[in-house]
């Protein structure tokens, strides 16, 4: 998930940061950026509210705004 990579650097959030903000381990946070491991509905809900954005955003999806 490289788009999580690039909002979480986006808000100057550290891993350690975003991965206590939403309970999970900073090492979770790494393997989803690396591409190594995908979060769960909850966990990728939770990743989207935290950075302020979209679970289509968060995963890189495009969407159509008027």
């Amino acid at each position: 998930m490289k788009k999580l990579r690039e909002i979480r650097q986006k808000m100057c959030m550290t891993q350690a940061m975003l991965a206590d903000k939403v309970g999970l381990t900073r090492q979770a946070i790494t393997a989803y950026e690396g591409g190594r491991n995908f979060p769960g509905e909850n966990e990728l809900n939770k990743l989207a509210d935290v950075l302020c954005v979209s679970v289509d955003e968060l995963m890189g999806r495009k969407t159509n705004e008027n």
